[in-house]
């Protein structure tokens, strides 16, 4: 089997979570062909999801070391190192994906979450409203505001995001989550049931439900709501 083939195979794989089939795959592969950038990229994907970050964190590197100018391997080597808390290290990674493609919109989303962590809210801001332009539907916009407590500024973000894309769950339930907290139960409760009906498995969506009943004074349902948001025993 050809290495073309061996990282077609791991791609589907990977796509099927079959991450430690994938994992096999990729390595056959890179037997066949060792400098192959994609082939250690991807290898690390299925390592980190297999939790092996320090793992990945060597496949991306060699991925880097193969093609320097390599966006997508910054950004993965970023998010290994965000997994381990790393954070320093995450922010130079997306920092150096963005100077390699200033439009990679998941890169200034991963920054804007580096920064978050570091307590640096105004510069997360900038790179999540430049990934929300190049990516309308992303909601890490409107999550950072309602981490700030800005929630005027949250909703206005989601309904940004709802516009590009309609029938984004999470879009609807955390908007719901933003209006709860400006005491607008009402607005919220239909957020939620819209958010149930797209995703019936959805637990955020259920306790958001549970505090507009709550708020609304329909005590009873607000209950039957929250107990759906519990994980079975």
């Amino acid at each position: 089997m050809s290495a073309a083939v061996l990282f077609a195979r791991g791609n589907e794989l990977l796509a099927r979570g079959l991450f430690a089939q994938a994992e096999s795959s990729y390595r056959s592969s890179l037997d066949l062909e060792p400098d192959s950038v994609r082939g250690h990229n991807n290898l690390g994907q299925a390592l980190m999801r297999l939790g092996r970050h320090e793992e990945a964190i060597g496949s991306f590197q060699r991925a880097l070391q193969l093609d320097p100018n390599y966006a997508i391997g910054y950004n993965n080597l970023g998010i290994a190192h965000f997994e381990l808390h790393e954070y320093e290290k995450a922010a130079d990674c997306y920092e150096r994906a963005l100077l390699l493609n200033p439009s990679f919109s998941e890169a200034h989303n991963n920054r804007g979450n580096v920064l978050l962590k570091l307590n640096r809210a105004g510069e997360a801001l900038a790179h999540y409203e430049r990934a929300m332009a190049l990516k309308p539907a992303l909601v890490s916009h409107g999550n950072a505001l309602q981490q700030l407590k800005l929630y005027g500024a949250a909703v206005e973000s989601y309904e940004r995001a709802l516009a590009a894309e309609p029938n984004n769950p999470e879009a609807l339930s955390n908007c719901a989550s933003a209006l709860l907290s400006m005491k607008r139960p009402e607005e919220a409760l239909r957020l939620c049931e819209r958010a149930i009906r797209l995703k019936a498995d959805f637990p955020e969506a259920y306790n958001n439900l549970g505090g507009a009943l709550r708020r609304l004074g329909r005590y009873t349902e607000a209950v039957g709501a929250i107990e759906n948001a519990l994980p079975e025993a």
